[in-house]
């Protein structure tokens, strides 16, 4: 009679001297379900497919061919259902499993339940402040929106401009002369200019002495300048900025990426 798999595994573990917990540390396979495959007692083992994967990881660890274990396993599990044909299947009992496993489904489950129940709290909580917040506009907007009528105007009121006086004319009110007074404008600056950008630049700009900017404008960007004195400018990208010097368009003057100070008058310099 042809031996069970679980014999020839028994067999050569102990023919190298190994003992359960040496094959449960090197393969992470439980002394209890290594014991009962070498029993046959294949109840004990939660699940076919564990069966199966346990046999061939057993197999490998002592140096036998996983495959023809796993046939041996599957050759001998339908010869015991051919014998008795007739006894209902039963399925392994809750003790029988992996109590570890239950515990993680179970816990798992648990938690989606708890999210699902918070996912629908939040749900409903956002609905119904929406509409509370929608009842009170509908009930308190209205009153934020009426026009008062200014207090001390009343029906009948004479129109400013006029003179109360007989029913049949309104006699027009006499406006005081105002001498109008000239305010001299003050003087244009002597120089002026204007920067307009293509592209991300730095810039440090310095008129009459003092600093009057200083930092990155972007493509689109313009920058107005003006100066008694003069106007001394350093531009970290010269070809991404067009100049324009009190209305004449003097163009990109440098290139790009590249940096370049420019100065007006000639030779002004703030420092």
């Amino acid at each position: 009679m042809q031996k069970r798999i679980g014999e020839l595994l028994q067999e050569r573990r102990q023919a190298m001297g190994a003992s359960l917990a040496d094959v449960e540390g090197a393969t992470l396979i439980r002394s209890a379900y290594l014991d009962a495959i070498e029993r046959g007692d294949y109840g004990a083992i939660p699940g076919e497919i564990y069966l199966k994967l346990y046999v061939k990881s057993y197999a490998s660890f002592l140096g036998m061919d996983p495959q023809q274990a796993g046939m041996m396993l599957e050759k001998e599990m339908a010869e015991a259902q051919a014998e008795e044909p007739k006894q209902p299947v039963i399925p392994p009992s809750e003790t029988s499993m992996d109590k570890r496993m239950l515990h993680r489904i179970r816990m798992e489950q648990k938690r989606r339940q708890a999210a699902r129940r918070r996912t629908l709290t939040t749900a409903l909580a956002i609905f119904l402040l929406a509409a509370v917040v929608l009842v009170a506009y509908l009930a308190f907007g209205g009153l934020f929106g009426k026009e008062e009528t200014p207090s001390g105007t009343t029906e009948g009121t004479i129109p400013e401009g006029t003179q109360a006086g007989p029913a049949s004319e309104a006699i027009p009110a006499i406006t005081p002369e105002v001498e109008e007074l000239e305010v001299a404008s003050a003087p244009e600056a002597q120089h002026t200019l204007r920067l307009t950008f293509s592209d991300n630049c730095w810039i440090r700009a310095y008129t009459d002495g003092n600093k009057a900017f200083e930092g990155i404008l972007k493509a689109g960007d313009s920058l107005d300048l003006d100066g008694d004195k003069g106007i001394w400018v350093r531009i970290g990208n010269a070809g991404a900025v067009s100049l324009n010097y009190n209305g004449d368009d003097l163009g990109v003057l440098g290139v790009a990426r590249k940096a370049m100070d420019i100065a007006f008058p000639s030779g002004y310099g703030p420092f």
